[in-house]
């Protein structure tokens, strides 16, 4: 028969630190003064086995039930029953059976039966097999006895049933039921989506019918392009072999005009050398013809220079001389207009005739000198604009053989940079 041997608590109610109690056979019974935390062994053992009402463990709250005191608090609840199941009522290979449950500050529980973790309908359902239910009479609280004598016969013929099992099957019997319902409605749900799946189905049948033709088309398209590609390498392998036969006639042609080209190197090279010789001969003749025309520039340029000096010599003595004429020409004619005064003096003094004869020849004479002179230097002006002329157009001539000079220098050294007119 499975009965408990040993309970072990920790962080629980007043139980801060573990806490061992061996229940072996023969124990019956724990005693104490009121407040020492007999009824809190009971509650521990409910704990352990899963009760989630903390009123039903004399508790406000889930963590308080987690120790705490003035100086000391526990960071976790910790209760652990082991059952012995030496006939084998609890489905666990093992004749120890250990349950236990941790609840930590953060609400976290954690269920573990000989140390392997499970959830706590899964450890419920393993304890149920030996009827251990933490909603059974196995565990009597206080006031259990009073309240079993007030119940109804309805409430007590539950009881019985939880007692010798009958409960389990009720409460599996109804999860059942609810189970059916759902059932049935998520067959209603799937039947009413038959419809829908079988149209997905019949074009999904389309879709693949199209795939597998489209497949079967592709693969005839593959092998006509390897068809045609196959026949365009063999073309290209033809046509490559005809490229490189048709590439060594063209290097032997190439190798031929590289013998021919540099046998024109070669020639070019000669002609090169003879045109650098007849170059430098022709250029050596070139530089003395060159000095000899320099020369004759030079003196060319010189006498221009003389030419040049002498005619504007010539220039300003023909100005000097128009300017003298332009002062005789003026002394001539203040000499008529007092030629004028003087006979208008004449008709008016004609008494003073006599005294005045003298001074009339006198000035006759005068003029006549003076026209005499102005003869002589317009026939001066005349010989000197003749010797202008002359030398113009020997400046002229001088010039035109220098023009010539230059050109011929040119002709005979066309490649040799002249030299600028002096």
């Amino acid at each position: 028969m499975v009965h408990i041997k040993r309970i072990d608590i920790r962080g629980f109610k007043t139980f801060y630190k573990k806490v061992s109690i061996p229940l072996d056979p023969g124990f019956t019974v724990v005693t104490g003064p009121n407040g020492s935390g007999k009824s809190n062994i009971l509650d521990a053992l409910k704990f352990s086995l899963g009760e989630l009402s903390a009123r039903e463990l004399r508790g406000g709250s889930l963590s308080a039930l987690i120790h705490k005191s003035g100086t000391e608090t526990a960071r976790s609840a910790h209760v652990a029953v082991q059952f012995d199941n030496s006939d084998r009522k609890i489905p666990v290979d093992s004749d120890l059976v250990t349950v236990s449950r941790e609840f930590s500050t953060g609400g976290e529980g954690i269920y573990r039966m000989n140390g392997r973790r499970l959830s706590r309908k899964q450890a419920q359902d393993i304890l149920s097999s030996a009827d251990i239910q933490v909603t059974g009479f196995n565990l009597i609280a206080q006031h259990s006895i009073t309240r079993l004598a007030e119940i109804s016969t309805e409430e007590r013929r539950r009881i019985l049933e939880d007692l010798i099992g009958l409960g389990v099957f009720e409460t599996k019997k109804a999860e059942a039921k609810v189970q059916l319902q759902e059932a049935d409605i998520n067959l209603k749900v799937a039947a009413s989506k038959v419809d829908d799946v079988r149209t997905n189905i019949e074009r999904l049948e389309r879709e693949r019918n199209d795939l597998l033709r489209s497949k079967m088309i592709q693969k005839e398209i593959d092998n006509q392009q390897a068809l045609i590609l196959s026949s365009q390498i063999l073309s290209f392998q033809a046509k490559r072999e005809t490229a490189f036969h048709n590439l060594e006639n063209e290097q032997k042609n190439l190798e031929v005009l590289r013998q021919q080209r540099n046998e024109l190197t070669a020639q070019r090279a000669k002609v090169e050398t003879e045109r650098r010789h007849y170059e430098e001969h022709t250029v050596t003749q070139g530089n003395q013809v060159l000095f000899d025309v320099e020369r004759k520039i030079a003196e060319a340029s010189n006498g221009l220079v003389k030419a040049r000096a002498e005619a504007e010599a010539a220039r300003n003595i023909l100005n000097t001389r128009v300017r003298q004429l332009e002062s005789l020409q003026k002394q001539g004619e203040d000499i008529q207009n007092n030629t004028k005064e003087l006979m208008a003096t004449i008709k008016t003094l004609s008494g003073r005739k006599r005294d005045l004869e003298d001074h009339f020849q006198e000035a006759n004479t005068r003029a006549e000198k003076l026209n005499t002179t102005l003869r002589n230097t317009r026939d001066s002006l005349s010989k000197d604009a003749e010797t202008q002329e002359a030398l113009d157009a020997e400046i002229r001539a001088i010039e035109s053989e220098l023009s010539g000079l230059i050109a011929s220098s040119k002709g005979a050294r066309p490649n040799c940079k002249s030299s600028p007119d002096p």
